[in-house]
């Protein structure tokens, strides 16, 4: 269903895992969205550029945050967890 609600699959999975998560860096992101690491980057962006993610430099690593300002963040979890999509996503293989 949240496929037919999305633009795409990668983005479901992304914005799966990234809801439940704090603190990931790309590769981990797409390791755990099943995506591959060009994919996890353009939805990430798309994220950042909406306001619901934030990143981080810790040395060469970038970690993504949700950003708590964002007035939907708990509507979008809701919505994730309401459709089952949750556990599946954001636990590591």
């Amino acid at each position: 269903m949240l496929e037919r609600l999305f633009r795409s699959k990668a983005e479901v999975s992304v914005l799966g895992v990234v809801l439940f998560s704090e603190g990931l860096h790309l590769r981990e992101i797409a390791r755990r969205a099943g995506v591959s690491s060009s994919e996890a980057k353009k939805e990430l962006d798309s994220l950042v550029d909406l306001g619901l993610l934030f990143t981080e430099r810790k040395g060469n690593l970038v970690l993504f945050y949700t950003d708590r300002r964002c007035g939907f963040l708990e509507d979008l979890r809701n919505v994730f967890v309401k459709a089952g999509k949750r556990k599946r996503l954001s636990s590591p293989p």
